[in-house]
């Protein structure tokens, strides 16, 4: 199944911590990435299905991860936050979505046509006068007729 609104908003939010600090990467941790998702998207989800969906997006060609390990004074391995990268084709389907979004938009900023003097006259009666005398010129039906 394809969430696209978890991956939008996994770009977005990766985008908006690299033009916050101003780098070409971020390194948030998992932990923090599910608490966006679940406090400015109202997504939920668990690790297993962020890992899931942080796989997609390097597949498709988005971001770029590299997984950082360190040893500890003891020799054993620890592990730090990923760095991400977020690519070109990221920035581009993000501006592509900005734009499709303001063409929609844009429909209501259009002004309204204004009504011209003669469009407030008084509305024109639904049948004509000679309308509703061919109408009724007929005598009424014999079970209606009161006399």
């Amino acid at each position: 199944m394809y969430h696209r609104n978890i991956d939008d908003a996994i770009l977005f939010y990766l985008i908006s911590l690299n033009s916050y600090y101003h780098k070409h990467y971020c390194y948030p941790s998992q932990r923090k990435i599910l608490r966006y998702l679940q406090t400015d998207h109202t997504i939920t989800c668990c690790r297993r299905t962020l890992n899931y969906h942080l796989k997609k997006l390097e597949l498709l060609g988005f971001i770029e991860r590299i997984r950082r390990l360190s040893q500890n004074h003891q020799g054993l391995i620890t592990f730090k936050t990923t760095l991400y990268f977020v690519k070109k084709k990221a920035y581009k389907y993000l501006y592509y979505i900005k734009n499709k979004l303001l063409s929609a938009l844009d429909f209501f900023k259009r002004p309204l046509k204004q009504k011209t003097p003669d469009q407030f006259s008084k509305p024109k009666p639904f049948l004509s006068d000679v309308e509703l005398d061919e109408r009724f010129k007929h005598p009424p039906p014999p079970h209606l007729n009161v006399e």
